[in-house]
């Protein structure tokens, strides 16, 4: 491939693990190439792309028609300023920051330019992709969600599902990390935590009492810190891609083998957990350490309408219920940046954002404690997380509730007691253009 063909990508929030795995994928692709990478640690990015082995050279710029000269002449720019991504130096833009007043300002200023973008940032996906779509929309420009990324995969399979006219009774993924169960020993590994579990043990299998056992291997693991607000955020943005519903605030989280899933999501009057079916759910995968993860995989359950079919495809080895009514279809794996070049290729080739068909799911934070006048929210962690506070999902106008991912750097008011939906009115500090976008995308009265 000449060096000056293909889709030129920008990339923004190029030094993190999800950037690197996005410019291993475009240095393999044969019609994709990284032309634009911002990040605040430009010599991290110029280390990496010399670590993955890249020929063109790297050029840190300081100005936009630096940029341009570098891209011009086959260097891949590397910046520290969304405002140097001069639209000129590339054909899709790839945003993987994960802030979401970053992520809103550079995904519009492509949009702007007529530039399709894919984008990797969930929270802002969680806290405004609805409005992003539909400013996008009108003006003609693309936005997608990144294939690699749970949500993006899970609406793919949900879109596969309904295509084939299949009725989804729920759909979801697996909880990034794994209960790995050692029944030998009777005890419980979640990464570098490991924890004496008799009582897991006895509830291996789950038993005829669906609800009872889930409930018995949640209290058999109570000291582990199972629920992450990225899984919120994944089926937040999820919701919203597919039309889904949500059961319940806090989803129900069960601790299941994967074998059992089309056994228990399913509606309480058929012995499962569910009030309703059409929802998304997270199950936290209980494994034993010689069976394989699903590794933060993606599912659908659907109906099988058909006994005989049902006993066809248990036999082929699908996870099928006991019922003989539902089966479970599983893709085990999220791949990260890996898969990005097949979004980049939709993006460029314009393909339209999937619709919003059911009514707006909202990420919301609940406090777990009570917060004194003045507390600064903060996002931060692995998993993204808000000390003194827990997601709560609500479908619907939010009602001046303040979505999750918005509240970082904000600051309270007042004092708020534990259990308290977080308003907008209780804090300031929300960033202008997230305020703006936040009310485009409530639905009216």
């Amino acid at each position: 491939m000449d060096e000056q063909s293909g889709i030129r990508v920008a990339l923004v929030g190029a030094g993190g693990g999800f950037g690197r795995t996005v410019l291993l994928a475009l240095r393999r692709h044969p019609a994709q190439r990284p032309t634009v990478l911002c990040d605040l640690d430009t010599e991290a990015v110029r280390a990496l792309l010399e670590d993955l082995g890249y020929d063109a050279p790297a050029r840190v710029c300081s100005e936009v028609r630096e940029v341009r000269h570098a891209v011009e002449n086959g260097a891949i720019a590397i910046v520290a300023d969304t405002a140097l991504i001069d639209p000129h130096a590339y054909d899709v833009l790839v945003e993987a920051t994960g802030s979401v007043p970053v992520s809103a300002r550079t995904t519009l200023a492509a949009v702007e330019a007529d530039r399709p973008v894919v984008l990797v940032s969930k929270e802002t996906e969680a806290t405004i992709g609805v409005a992003l779509g539909r400013r996008a929309a009108d003006r003609g420009v693309v936005i997608r969600a990144g294939a690699g990324d749970q949500p993006a995969n899970l609406a793919a399979l949900v879109s596969c599902a309904r295509d084939l006219g299949l009725e989804i009774v729920a759909a979801g993924k697996s909880s990034e990390y794994d209960l790995v169960l050692d029944l030998d020993d009777a005890t419980v590994s979640l990464q570098e935590a490991t924890a004496a579990a008799p009582d897991l043990v006895e509830h291996w299998h789950l038993g005829e009492d669906v609800a009872a056992g889930v409930e018995a291997r949640r209290a058999a693991t109570s000291t582990l810190k199972l629920r992450a607000a990225a899984d919120y955020c994944e089926l937040t943005v999820a919701a919203n891609l597919t039309g889904l519903g949500i059961d319940t605030p806090e989803l129900h989280y069960p601790i299941l083998r994967t074998t059992e899933l089309a056994d228990v999501l399913r509606p309480r009057q058929e012995g499962g957990l569910l009030g309703t079916a059409g929802v998304v759910e997270v199950f936290t995968s209980l494994r034993r350490p010689d069976e394989a993860s699903f590794a933060g995989g993606e599912f659908v359950v659907v109906r099988v309408h058909d006994r005989e079919v049902a006993e066809l495809l248990a036999a082929k080895g699908h996870v099928v219920s006991g019922r003989r009514d539902l089966i479970c279809i599983g893709l085990p794996f999220h791949l990260m940046g890996l898969e990005i070049p097949r979004t980049i290729a939709e993006a460029h080739a314009r393909v339209p954002r999937p619709a919003t068909t059911g009514p707006l799911v909202s990420m919301l934070a609940r406090t777990t404690e009570p917060l004194p006048a003045g507390h600064r929210f903060v996002v931060a962690g692995h998993h993204h997380e808000i000390a003194g506070t827990h997601p709560w999902l609500r479908t619907g106008a939010t009602d001046g509730a303040a979505p999750y991912y918005a509240l970082d750097g904000a600051r309270l008011r007042h004092e708020v007691p534990a259990g308290h939906l977080v308003q907008l009115s209780d804090v300031d500090g929300v960033d202008p253009l997230v305020l703006e976008l936040l009310a485009e995308q409530q639905p009216t009265p």
